[in-house]
């Protein structure tokens, strides 16, 4: 039993896919970014880059995961900039990916056949702590950070919190029910069939 940082899925494949599959991930983070949300007031906003970042995390591991997330977001910002770039929502966005990364990574070790029950589960804890830690905190604080207006209107940082944490929340739980759903179509996929059910070779016997 052994902690790998690098998923085997993802391990197993070539160099040329490898940079491929990073790349892409990047791109759809940098594209939602910019592109894909939907604004909900003047600090608010919708959208379903958590399950690109949630993906990014499991099927690249914590560390590219990690990468991803923080450049899709930096990027985002330089195409559509919406005010000075702020460093801690950047880590933040790069925790959404490495958390799920890590939660996979533990989940391999203990469970030895990958089916829907285990993923269900861990997407569960993955999404439950990108929330609190991240969309509740580490988003949260440096939003505050950053906002005059929001430290004049809520007063303390635990009632912007509050604040967040309520309106928030259907965005992550929109997102867990999308993540489910794309994972239900991504195991047909063919490049993407063995990332949720990888053996390694030595266990396979035909």
């Amino acid at each position: 039993m052994r902690f790998k940082v690098f998923p085997e899925w993802f391990a197993s494949k070539s160099a040329t896919f490898k940079i491929v599959i990073t790349a892409m991930f990047t791109a759809l983070a940098t594209i939602a970014n910019a592109y894909a949300t939907i604004p909900v007031g003047p600090t608010l906003k919708f959208s379903v880059v958590l399950t690109i970042y949630f993906f990014a995390g499991i099927l690249l591991g914590a560390p590219l995961g990690f990468a991803v997330g923080f450049i899709g977001d930096l990027l985002g910002w330089i195409i559509f900039t919406d005010g000075a770039y702020n460093p801690i929502i950047g880590i933040s966005t790069g925790l959404f990916c490495l958390i799920p990364g890590l939660v996979f990574s533990v989940s391999n070790m203990f469970v030895k056949k990958q089916g829907i029950v285990s993923f269900v589960i861990a997407s569960f804890i993955s999404y439950l702590l990108c929330y609190a830690l991240c969309t509740v905190l580490l988003t949260t604080w440096g939003i505050w950070l950053y906002t005059s207006y929001i430290q004049n209107k809520y007063g303390t940082f635990v009632a912007w919190a509050g604040y967040r944490a309520l309106w928030q929340l259907p965005n992550a739980a929109a997102n867990y029910a999308v993540s489910l759903l794309v994972y239900f179509v991504l195991r047909k996929v063919k490049y993407f069939s063995g990332a949720f059910c990888y053996r390694p070779k030595e266990q396979i016997s035909e």
